[in-house]
């Protein structure tokens, strides 16, 4: 029988199948979605929001925020501009402590 990869329990008939292989429920869904991002070197957290910047070469109906322009500070002092903005989700409170800010719109 297949094992759930987050908590180890024998998958039921109703399971996830994620990038990374198969897990038994929400919750280990949620555990591997944030795990994954949060191993992201390059994500942005602006007021608890979780955001990546995605090719700038991208079809434009494929862009994040229909391409809208942003520029982007983040607390290291570098400037970020793009307009293929992607929004992973706000950030649950459980996740919060280890997702701190690091970033704020200056447009």
């Amino acid at each position: 029988m297949k094992k759930c990869m987050v908590c180890d329990k024998e998958l039921g008939k109703n399971y996830f199948v994620t990038e990374d292989g198969e897990v038994c429920s929400g919750k280990c869904f949620d555990v591997n979605y944030w795990g994954n991002i949060l191993a992201n070197k390059n994500k942005i957290i602006i007021d608890g929001g979780c955001y990546y910047i995605g090719n700038e070469d991208e079809e434009e109906r494929y862009k994040g925020f229909e391409g809208k322009y942003f520029k982007i500070e983040k607390f290291t002092d570098e400037i970020i501009e793009t307009t293929n903005l992607g929004f992973n989700d706000i950030i649950p409170d459980e996740y919060r402590e280890e997702f701190q800010d690091n970033a704020k719109f200056l447009l």
